[in-house]
């Protein structure tokens, strides 16, 4: 059986570059987490706005520190774990 998690979606603000036009939409990702806390194989699986968000929501996940799951006092590598990344315009 696979150990799959769900993360809550939470709301990002980002300042995007000027080529990107003002968009709300979200990036749903996959990806595992290795006993570090660090995510690895990152995949975009859904998406509703153009190819740069989904570049910015996986660098986002790259540099973001995760806990990883402990199980007996010992940290375990998480496969195929989903984690969506809500994009809002601001006015």
């Amino acid at each position: 059986m696979k150990n799959i998690i769900i993360f809550t979606t939470f709301f990002i603000g980002l300042v995007l570059s000027s080529f990107l036009l003002a968009a709300d939409g979200f990036v749903k990702l996959e990806f595992d987490l290795n006993k570090q806390g660090r995510a690895e194989n990152i995949k975009v699986i859904e998406t509703n706005l153009k190819e740069e968000f989904s570049k910015i929501a996986v660098q986002k996940v790259k540099e973001n520190q995760f806990s990883a799951k402990i199980v007996n006092g010992k940290a375990i590598r998480q496969n195929k774990l989903i984690y969506t990344m809500q994009f809002v315009a601001e006015n």
